[in-house]
C-alpha cells in the first residue's frame, strides 16, 4: 500500500505531505482545484515522463517521494534483488526530482537508478485509470491475465511456462548445432582426406633413416666397390698373397717350435692372424657382391625420400608426429560421428517436448474457452449495475497461424509463447446495436475505469495486491448507479488499496480517508492545498457536495444517511 506521498514545488503544489489508509482514499474538491495535480505527481513517481514546465514558478526543481509498504509484494523483493537495489525492511521508497536545467534524479531506497526503473516498479505496484490515458486493461497480455485469474489457471500456466522454456532451450541448442553442421561437414571431409593421405603414404618411424642410409650407399657404390677391390687385391693378389705368406712363415716356425716354447707361441699367433685375415677377406668379398650398382633403385629411394619430405613439410611434423596426428584425426572423426548421434537424440527429445508442449497448451486453451462464457455473463451483469446497461462485452480467443509455428494442429502451424497458444482480446460496445470492437481502440477512460472495477469485483480475493488509482471513475454516473459504483469500490477495497478522485457524495462517503483539495491566493500566487477531512467534518463536506456552499437541512440529513449506510 501507499503509506506516504511528499510533493514539493510541483505545479501549483508548494509543499504537500499526505498519509494514506490501507482501504479507500478519496480526493474531493471543486473542478480546477488541483486534484489531478496529485495524480500527476503520482504518475511521475511511478515512471511517467514529465518536463520542466511542471516545476513551480520560482523554484529550482520539483521533488516527489512516495513510500510504500511491501510485505504483500514478493515480486517487488525479487525485482529489487535482480537490480541489486538494497532492501530496507518492509517499506519501499521512490524519489524523483527534476531541475530547471533538465537534470533529473531517480532513487529507489538508497540507490540512484535509471528513470525507467521507476516505471518498472510502478507497473508491479499500481494500476492507474485516468481519463485519456492508456490503461493496462487495454493491453492484451493483461486481458489474458484477467481471464486466467478468473479461471484459476495459475498452476497450469506455470507448468506450461516450465515446459515452454525447456522446449525453447532445446530448440536453441538444436539450431546452434544445425548452424554448425556446415563447419562440421567441412571438418569431416578434411579429416577423412588427411587420414587417407597419411595412410596412403604408408609411413613408418624407421623408414626415413634406413632410406637415407641406403641412398648414401647407392650414391657411393662405385667408389665403395673400387676400394673394396683394391683392398682384396692387396690382401690376396698374386704379388701380395698374405695368406700364403703367413702359411709359409708358420711352416718355418713349426720346424723349431720344439726347441723353445716361445717359437710355438709365435706360430700359434701367426695362425690366429691367418684365420682372422681369411674372415676379413671373406667379408670383403661378400660386401663387394652385395653392392647394387642399380641407378633404378637409387631413383626409387630418392623418390620415396621426396614423398616423405613433402609429407613432413605439409604437416610441419616429423614422421612419428604425423602418425600421432593421424590417430588424433581418427578420434576427432569419431567425436563428429558421436555428434551426429547426439544431434539425432536431441531432435527426438525436442519432438517429444514439442508434443508435450502442444498437449499442455491445448488443454490450457480448452479451459480458457470454457471459462469465457461464464466470465462474460458475470462481467455483463456487473456493467449493468454500473450504469452501462446498453454496453456489451465479448472475449475473443484466437490462435495465431505462423509458418514458423511450433504447434501443429490439423496440419496447420501455430505460434506459441510461454502463455500458450491463445491471443485474448476484449471486445466492447457502449451502445445497443453497435458491433463490438477492440476495447483498447474505442473505450473511454471512464468506461475503462468502470470495466476494471467490474473485473476487480468479480475476481475478488483471487486478485490481491496492486494499488488501484481511479481518476473520476464516477464520470457520467449519478443516482442509483453512483451508489452501486460506491458499493463495488468498497468491496474491492477488501483486497486492494483504492485511491480516487470523485465528485459523487455516495462514492466519497464509502471512503475511509477523504482529502479536500482547494486553491488559495497567498503572496500574490495561487497554491493548491490538501487537508485531510476529520470524522466530524465528513458530514458537512458531503452535504456541500450535495447542495453546494449553502448547506440545507435535507443535504445534512442525506449526508448522515450515506455515512450511516457505509457504517452499516
Amino acid at each position: 500500500m501507499l503509506l506516504h506521498l511528499s510533493i514539493k514545488d510541483f505545479a501549483l503544489i508548494e509543499n504537500l505531505e499526505l498519509e494514506f489508509t490501507n482501504s479507500t482514499n478519496a480526493f474531493i474538491g471543486e473542478s480546477g482545484s488541483g486534484k489531478s495535480l496529485i495524480f500527476d505527481a503520482l504518475s511521475v513517481i511511478l515512471g511517467k515522463k514529465c518536463n520542466i514546465l511542471n516545476i513551480r514558478a520560482g523554484a529550482k526543481k520539483y521533488q516527489i517521494e512516495a513510500i510504500f509498504s511491501i510485505p504483500n509484494f514478493p515480486e517487488i523483493t525479487k525485482w529489487l534483488v535482480s537490480k541489486s537495489i538494497p532492501l530496507e525492511g518492509n517499506t519501499l521508497s521512490l524519489k524523483k526530482e527534476l531541475h530547471t536545467d533538465g537534470r533529473s534524479k531517480a532513487q529507489i531506497n538508497s540507490a540512484i537508478v535509471p528513470p525507467n526503473y521507476l516505471k518498472e516498479v510502478g507497473q508491479i505496484l499500481v494500476e492507474i485509470f485516468r481519463q485519456n490515458e492508456q490503461s493496462i486493461l487495454q493491453e492484451r497480455e493483461k486481458q489474458l491475465e484477467i481471464l486466467d485469474s478468473f479461471a484459476n489457471l495459475e498452476l497450469e500456466k506455470q507448468e506450461l511456462k516450465k515446459i515452454f522454456h525447456s522446449y525453447r532451450n532445446l530448440k536453441n541448442q538444436l539450431q546452434q548445432i544445425e548452424f554448425n553442421e556446415i563447419e562440421k561437414q567441412r571438418k569431416r571431409e578434411m579429416y577423412e582426406y588427411q587420414i587417407q593421405e597419411i595412410e596412403r603414404a604408408n609411413l613408418s618411424p624407421e623408414e626415413e633413416t634406413n632410406l637415407l642410409q641406403e641412398e648414401k650407399i647407392l650414391s657411393q657404390s662405385e667408389k665403395i666397390a673400387e676400394n673394396l677391390s683394391l683392398a682384396l687385391n692387396f690382401l690376396e693378389g698374386e704379388e701380395r698373397d698374405l695368406l700364403s705368406t703367413l702359411i709359409k712363415a708358420n711352416s718355418s716356425l713349426e720346424k723349431i717350435s720344439n726347441l723353445r716354447n716361445e717359437f710355438s707361441e709365435i706360430s700359434q699367433e701367426i695362425m690366429n692372424t691367418y684365420y682372422n685375415l681369411k674372415e676379413i677377406i671373406s667379408s670383403l668379398h661378400e660386401e663387394l657382391e652385395e653392392i647394387d650398382f642399380s641407378y633404378e633403385r637409387l631413383g626409387k629411394v630418392q623418390k620415396r625420400l621426396d614423398e616423405i619430405y613433402k609429407m613432413k613439410k605439409k604437416y610441419s611434423r616429423s614422421i612419428p608426429e604425423i602418425l600421432h596426428y593421424k590417430t588424433s584425426l581418427q578420434k576427432e572423426l569419431e567425436n563428429l560421428e558421436k555428434g551426429d548421434l547426439y544431434l539425432f537424440n536431441l531432435q527426438e527429445e525436442l519432438e517429444h517436448k514439442r508434443l508435450e508442449l502442444t498437449k499442455k497448451a491445448t488443454e490450457l486453451s480448452f479451459k480458457r474457452r470454457k471459462a469465457i462464457a461464464e466470465f462474460e455473463t458475470l462481467l455483463q451483469k456487473e456493467l449493468e449495475d454500473l450504469g452501462m446497461r446498453d454496453s456489451r462485452i465479448q472475449i475473443i480467443l484466437r490462435w495465431e497461424a505462423s509458418p514458423d509455428g511450433d504447434v501443429i494442429d490439423s496440419g496447420k502451424k501455430y505460434f506459441i509463447s510461454e502463455n500458450g497458444l491463445d491471443n485474448v482480446e476484449f471486445y466492447f460496445s457502449a451502445n445497443h446495436g453497435e458491433k463490438p470492437r477492440p476495447l483498447r481502440k474505442i473505450a473511454s477512460g471512464g468506461e475503462i475505469s468502470r470495466i476494471m472495477l467490474a473485473v476487480k469485483k468479480i475476481l475478488g480475493s483471487r486478485d490481491m495486491g496492486r494499488i488501484l488509482i481511479f481518476d473520476e471513475i464516477d464520470a457520467g454516473v449519478s443516482g442509483e448507479t453512483a451508489l452501486k459504483v460506491a458499493a463495488k469500490l468498497k468491496n474491492i477495497a477488501q483486497n486492494h488499496q483504492v485511491i480516487l478522485i470523485t465528485h459523487q457524495q455516495a462514492i466519497a462517503a464509502i471512503c475511509e480517508s477523504q482529502f479536500l483539495v482547494t486553491k488559495k491566493q497567498e503572496g500574490g500566487r495561487t497554491i493548491t492545498q490538501v487537508e485531510k477531512i476529520s470524522e466530524k467534518e465528513k458530514v458537512e463536506i458531503l452535504a456541500k457536495m450535495i447542495s453546494g456552499e449553502n448547506i440545507t437541512k435535507g443535504a445534512l440529513e442525506h449526508a448522515k444517511e450515506l455515512l450511516k449506510k457505509v457504517a452499516g
